[in-house]
């Protein structure tokens, strides 16, 4: 792997942590509490691989934008950095990488660090640091943003 490709990795990574969580969920059209328990323990087994997390952060950052709380821009730049870092050398098998998709379209987040994750919801997330869902909706899209950017200078 080139330089360049780990960078973004680790980018990618950092996005995913920097906001405190990986994020995951379940199928679009079901709200939080209809969760499947099963979708959730699978994502937290998935979550420590970078890509089920790039692709878990791309689902949450959809589930912002529904909610109106940002505008595609930041998924715009999570597309970017799936495609320049992932899908030439993609070990990940193409149904994990849309579940941990599917399950951002939630809004429940993987939080922790492994072995020791467990789900959220983003508006406990939210409740948890007094502040609200469209406020970790915002920082999750602006850490994406500003990642993408230096990475595509």
């Amino acid at each position: 792997m080139d330089g360049s490709r780990k960078a973004v990795l680790a980018t990618i990574k950092y996005a995913a942590l920097a906001t405190g969580f990986l994020l995951a969920a379940m199928a679009p059209g079901q709200s939080a509490d209809q969760a499947s328990a099963a979708d959730i323990d699978r994502m937290i087994k998935l979550a420590a691989a970078d890509e089920i997390a790039a692709y878990n952060q791309l689902g949450v950052l959809e589930y912002c934008k529904s909610l109106g709380h940002i505008d595609g821009h930041a998924i715009e730049s999570q597309n970017r950095l799936i495609a320049f870092s992932y899908d030439q050398g993609s070990k990940v098998p193409a149904d994990d990488k849309a579940l941990a998709e599917r399950v951002g379209l939630s809004g429940i987040a993987i939080v922790g660090e492994a072995p020791s994750y467990a789900a959220e919801s983003l508006a406990d997330i939210a409740s948890k640091d007094r502040g609200t869902v469209a406020a970790v909706c915002q920082s999750i899209a602006k850490t994406v943003d500003q990642n993408a950017a230096f990475i595509f200078r």
